[in-house]
């Protein structure tokens, strides 16, 4: 059962590690993720574990929100363009 236990905290926080390494841009490697996170489990340090997967939570947050941001600029100024068409094609109309 610990065995069990055990493998699954590891599935979880490499694939936390590697989805933060590849969200970002930081040049990271995966395999060293793995590694640091294979050492603390076998170490049992599970205060190092969690202190190492909340700062790649923390990195995968700031890369999210930046991602958003992007986004949501991206939609503003297509809705500018959209409303702008829309008024010019209303003028036209109102002409015709």
């Amino acid at each position: 059962m610990f065995r069990f236990i055990l493998g699954l905290v590891t599935g979880v926080a490499v694939g936390v590690a590697a989805a933060t390494v590849s969200a970002s841009e930081s040049g990271q490697d995966i395999r060293a993720e793995f590694e640091r996170i294979r050492s603390d489990i076998e170490k049992r340090d599970f205060d190092a574990l969690g202190a190492h997967l909340e700062e790649r939570f923390k990195e995968l947050q700031v890369s999210l929100e930046e991602r958003f941001a992007e986004v949501e600029e991206a939609a503003e100024v297509a809705a500018e363009e959209a409303d702008e068409v829309v008024e010019e094609a209303e003028e036209k109309a109102d002409e015709a």
